[in-house]
Formats: structure tokens, C-alpha cells, sequence
């Protein structure tokens, strides 16, 4: 499966995040911070992961497609077709760049 074989009929806007783009994340302070950090990252991904304080870890293999909601939910489409809603309260986030393929950029 690739990114434009994405059957979207929700009307959300989803990033294609298997090609190599930049992308920026705002990630939301912790409590008792004062501070929004911005982090621009490069695609493509071979995994992401969201690391849950009780919930545990959750791994995406071969992302495709984001849609990052005001909420600040994520929903991601992997290369299977499987579909994924992670809540706004993950404490973290983790991803491997594909070989070759820069980690970071500005």
C-alpha cells in the first residue's frame, strides 16, 4: 500500500509521511512547564512509537499518512492499511529514519 492508495472519505487532512518532506510538531509542555517546543523532523519513517506513562508503547510500523487534530490526537495509516487513533497524552514520541535518509532538519 502507498500514501495515494489512502481511502479518506472523513474529510481530515492526512500528511504524507512516506516520502521524504519536513514536517513540525509542537510538543505540548508538561505540567508545571512554560514552554512549547517546535521540532522539525524528516520523513521517511520506517517506525514510529508513542511511549504511554500506564498505557506502555505503542509501535507503528511504516507509517504513511498523519493527521494531527487540534486536539493534538494523532491518526496514523500504516503501510498494511491498519489505522491508528493515538490519543493526545502520549509523553513521548520516537522514530527511525529510513536508510540514508536524514533524522532531523532544520
Amino acid at each position: 500500500m502507498e500514501f495515494k492508495d489512502i481511502r479518506n472519505e472523513s474529510g481530515l487532512k492526512f500528511t504524507d509521511i512516506s516520502c521524504e518532506k519536513s514536517r513540525t510538531y509542537v510538543i505540548k509542555p508538561s505540567i508545571g512547564s512554560v514552554f512549547t517546543l517546535l521540532v522539525a523532523i524528516c520523513v521517511p519513517e520506517n517506525y514510529r512509537q508513542y511511549f504511554f506513562t500506564l498505557a506502555g508503547i505503542i509501535h507503528i510500523d511504516n507509517p504513511l499518512g498523519l493527521n494531527v487534530s487540534d486536539s493534538g490526537g494523532h491518526r496514523v495509516i500504516d503501510s498494511e492499511g491498519r489505522c491508528y487513533y493515538i490519543k493526545p497524552e502520549w509523553d513521548q514520541i520516537c522514530w527511525m529514519a529510513r536508510d540514508g535518509k536524514p533524522h532531523f532538519v532544520c
